[in-house]
């Protein structure tokens, strides 16, 4: 798989960024979410830009209104695998045919 010029940029300009800060504390951001109890086991969590709904299976008794908590955790897990995959292949010039985690 080919990484686009976009990224490659985007890749090369945030690693300079990196490079660039004296103290490694500035890099640590704030992540923000607000998480509301919408139903007996059900809950909205609202973020910069989107919202996600979690709900339990009805087996156990939730509405399955949306995923379970684990299973956004266990997503979770897999996006930052991919994206840090991307990124260092893109900073090493390492072309791929797909990636599956």
């Amino acid at each position: 798989m080919r990484i686009s010029s976009t990224f490659k940029q985007y890749a090369d300009q945030w690693l300079k960024g990196l490079k660039e800060i004296p103290d490694s504390n500035q890099a640590i951001g704030t992540l923000r979410a607000d998480a509301t109890l919408i139903g007996d086991q059900a809950s909205e969590v609202n973020y910069p830009g989107h919202s996600l709904i979690s709900d339990e299976p009805a087996a156990v008794g939730g509405c399955a209104e949306g995923s379970n908590p684990l299973d956004y955790f266990m997503a979770s897990v897999g996006f930052c695998e991919n994206v840090t995959f991307a990124r260092y292949a893109t900073l090493n010039e390492l072309e791929f045919d797909s990636l599956q985690v």
